[in-house]
C-alpha cells in the first residue's frame, strides 16, 4: 500500500520542485496545440499571450477569453463553465489537488466564463507561485 501511495504522490512531489521558468516550459506545452486557435477565437492582441511567461496578465476582456478558450479545449472547463478537478490538478496545478479545488472554490459565484477562466489563472498563478 505504501508503494502505491508513493507512486501517485511522485507526479505531485517532483511537480512542486520546478522553477517558474520550468512550470511555463509545463504550460506552454500544454497550451500549444489550441494557441492560434484561441487568439483567433477570442480576438486577443497577439502580443498577449507571449507575455504569459513573464506572468503578465492583462485585464482585458479578450485576454480573459482567450482563457477561456485555452480551458474548454484542455477540457479543464467545460462551455458551461464546470471544471474537471482531476484535468484541472493535472495540467494547472503540477498535481496539486488541493489547490485545483481551492481556486474553484473561488470562482464558484462567477457567471462569465471568460471572467472565471481569467480569475482561475490568477488563482492558479498566485498561489502556485
Amino acid at each position: 500500500m505504501k508503494h502505491v501511495l508513493l507512486i501517485l504522490l511522485l507526479p505531485s512531489i517532483s511537480m512542486a520542485h520546478l522553477s517558474i521558468s520550468d512550470k511555463v516550459d509545463v504550460w506552454e506545452a500544454a497550451v500549444e496545440p489550441y494557441v492560434e486557435i484561441c487568439k483567433t477565437e477570442s480576438g486577443v492582441n497577439p502580443l498577449y499571450p507571449e507575455r504569459m511567461k513573464f506572468l503578465e496578465f492583462p485585464d482585458e476582456k479578450n485576454f480573459r477569453c482567450y482563457m477561456k478558450c485555452l480551458y474548454e479545449n484542455m477540457e479543464v472547463m467545460d462551455d458551461t463553465g464546470v471544471i474537471d478537478i482531476a484535468k484541472f490538478a493535472s495540467q494547472l496545478t503540477h498535481g496539486n489537488v488541493d489547490l485545483a479545488e481551492e481556486c474553484k472554490g473561488q470562482v464558484r459565484e462567477e457567471t462569465d466564463l471568460c471572467e472565471l477562466a481569467y480569475k482561475l489563472l490568477l488563482c492558479t498563478v498566485h498561489f502556485d507561485s
